[in-house]
């Protein structure tokens, strides 16, 4: 069995954010047994998802679905057997109010969580990715991802305590809007949505278009184009590159929604604005 010790970490910076994400990613068990043993534990909060096969976590047996948060300065001690075939994620995080915050929503330490496995591998996915980029909207991508994955942690029934007011549903479509505005390049998953609040995925559709005056969809798609011209505007990247940050894996595709959105392919809106006219969106 092969041990690691936790010296080659990486340092924890210092952060007044509520959340800042110090590492995240999704591991597959080695060809070999593998334990993990941090006598000290970490500075920062670590998290893990057990998406396939055990992780075997202090003396507890952690399934698919289910999760794990050391507090910092614990001792971790966690195992993989090469025979589980165990797939599973890591997420390690600081921040000012992290503690208060777990405090607040009841969020249980150092036992297995039972968590939906769409939403977290989901959110999961989405902070590694803001991760891969070292820059302020990244990190707060990340941030924002962070905190709607505790949210998720929150028992069920701090949600259903009582029904939302009309000013709760605005408040809780206004932080939808957000995480949009923050998340435009991925991909656009209502039920992400939809399980920050505890509700269908037809009733957020409802509510959002009931309190914003469109579908959450088509803000989705204003908040895309109104960051695909200013990219093609204020930069000198390719037009497959804009498409990829905002959202769009097939660059045609792109290309298509820009025109039906102002009238002109990309190349098109980038020289007419160069040259000084105004363009009004369809």
């Amino acid at each position: 069995m092969q041990i690691y010790d936790g010296r080659r970490d990486r340092p924890v910076p210092v952060t007044t954010h509520t959340v800042a994400v110090v590492s995240a990613s999704r591991r597959r068990s080695p060809d070999y047994d593998s334990m993990t043993l941090r006598k000290d534990g970490r500075r920062d909060w670590s998290l893990f998802f057990c998406e396939a096969g055990c992780l075997y976590v202090e003396d507890e047996l952690l399934r698919p679905g289910q999760l794990w948060i050391y507090p910092p300065d614990v001792p971790h001690k966690y195992v993989t057997y090469h025979r589980d075939q165990t797939v599973y994620w890591y997420l390690h995080f600081t921040g000012s109010d992290v503690a208060a915050l777990m405090d607040a929503l009841e969020i249980g330490l150092m036992r297995p969580l039972d968590v939906s496995s769409r939403s977290t591998l989901a959110l999961l996915g989405q902070i590694r990715e803001s991760m891969q980029h070292d820059d302020a909207v990244s990190r707060l991508c990340a941030e924002y991802r962070t905190l709607a994955l505790l949210e998720l942690l929150a028992p069920a029934k701090i949600a259903a305590e009582k029904p939302p007011s009309g000013g709760d549903i605005g408040n809780m479509m206004q932080r939808a809007m957000d995480m949009m505005e923050h998340s435009f390049g991925d991909e656009y998953d209502a039920g992400q949505y939809a399980a920050m609040f505890h509700m269908s995925v037809s009733r957020f559709v409802h509510l959002f278009r009931e309190t914003c005056g469109v579908s959450p969809y088509a803000y989705c798609i204003r908040i895309r184009m109104a960051n695909a011209r200013a990219m093609l505007e204020e930069t000198e990247l390719k037009i497959r590159e804009i498409a990829e940050r905002c959202g769009y894996r097939d660059a045609l595709y792109f290309t298509q929604a820009f025109r039906r959105n102002t009238g002109m392919t990309p190349s098109e809106y980038r020289r007419v604005r160069r040259q000084g006219f105004r363009v009004t969106e369809q």
